[in-house]
């Protein structure tokens, strides 16, 4: 639609400009050739000038170098002429990407001090981002004629899965007391009592005990370091739920960045350590899942929690061979509520809404 203003405009002006021209020929009189002379001469300095203008134009963006997918966040772009001495710009458009909200904006330019143009963006889809393309549309005094000029201006920014801090503590905490009540079934070996520690869980104080020697004693008791810190695996074939999912990963790893668990990410590029990086999580993409199971089965720990966006033969295959002798914990998606599976215990956590994309 605006193109077609565009033209219609500059069909006006053409037929405006050869109605002058004719006027001056057949009449040969002072108004004609004035008409035609100062017509001539404006059209020449508008374009002359709002070239120059555009070509003395500099734009610089101020915004965080991490953000978070679905978080809204300001982006500050700074306008200013590059020379000291340049004829004021009545009006100015900015035109920007798809991926803000706000598509347009105008400002006037009358003196050199740089101008701040402030958007709200808040990111879709994960990426790293170099350069951002903006179109600058300067207009004439009259608004009878513009100049367009596009600009590549450096926008370094890497977007990250969505942090969803409640949600991920709360799987935390089921996850944890899953664990912990493993490890009592299974017995563990006991080695010692000791004096009790701020901090130490009360489930261990041998209560009786220490009701004869009036002091709190603790039940120490053998562990291997395999059987508390479980696998993180991340199955990461083609579904709808991938982004919610991978969100929920991210979360959590982010909470438990610090005990640097393990991690093992499935997808187009396969990862496992315990720090794939912001940008890696920015660009993982969806894989061939055939391929997943050979890697869950060379990392497999005792205690595997797996994330998996939807059931498949794959799935079922990996889960059936690795639960004959190890612990697995399913997390998944059901509609909008995220559950938690272990063999036929199914744990379901509030607040689903959330996971919408």
């Amino acid at each position: 639609m605006e193109k077609i203003k565009d033209y219609f405009i500059n069909f006006v002006l053409f037929l405006v400009y050869f109605i002058i021209v004719l006027f001056a020929l057949v009449f040969n009189n002072s108004l004609g050739w004035f008409l035609l002379a100062f017509f001539t001469l404006y059209v020449s300095w508008s374009l002359i000038s709002l070239s120059s203008f555009l070509k003395k134009l500099s734009v610089t963006c101020t915004l965080q170098p991490l953000v978070y997918r679905k978080k809204s966040m300001q982006v500050i772009f700074s306008i200013a002429k590059k020379r000291t001495f340049s004829l004021p710009l009545p009006r100015l458009q900015i035109g920007f990407p798809a991926i803000f909200a706000e598509k347009k904006q105008e400002i006037l330019i009358l003196t050199n001090k740089p101008q701040e143009v402030q958007l709200l963006w808040q990111p879709k889809e994960r990426g790293c981002h170099e350069t951002l393309t903006v179109i600058f549309t300067a207009y004439d005094s009259l608004g009878l004629f513009r100049k367009s000029a596009k600009r590549e201006i450096s926008f370094p920014v890497t977007v990250l899965p969505a942090f969803c801090k409640i949600q991920a503590e709360k799987l935390q905490r089921v996850l944890e007391k899953k664990q912990q009540l493993n490890a009592y079934q299974r017995g563990l070996d006991f080695r010692e009592h000791r004096a009790y520690r701020p901090g130490d869980s009360f489930n261990r104080i041998d209560w009786k005990l220490s009701a004869h020697t009036q002091e709190w004693l603790y039940r120490e008791y053998d562990y291997q370091e395999e059987e508390c810190s479980p696998l993180f695996c991340f199955w990461g074939s083609h579904s709808p739920k991938f982004e919610p999912l991978l969100d929920l990963y991210f979360s959590l790893w982010h909470l438990r960045k610090e005990k640097q668990p393990e991690l093992l990410i499935l997808g187009n590029r396969a990862f496992h350590g315990k720090d794939p990086g912001h940008t890696y999580f920015a660009s993982l993409e969806a894989g061939d899942e055939k391929t997943f199971f050979a890697h869950l089965k060379k990392y497999a720990k005792k205690q595997i929690v797996l994330f998996v966006p939807e059931n498949s033969p794959e799935v079922s295959e990996a889960i059936e061979t690795l639960s004959k002798d190890r612990t697995v914990y399913l997390v998944y998606f059901v509609e909008k509520q995220l559950m938690v599976q272990e063999k036929d215990k199914i744990c379901s956590l509030p607040g689903g809404e959330w996971i919408d994309d």
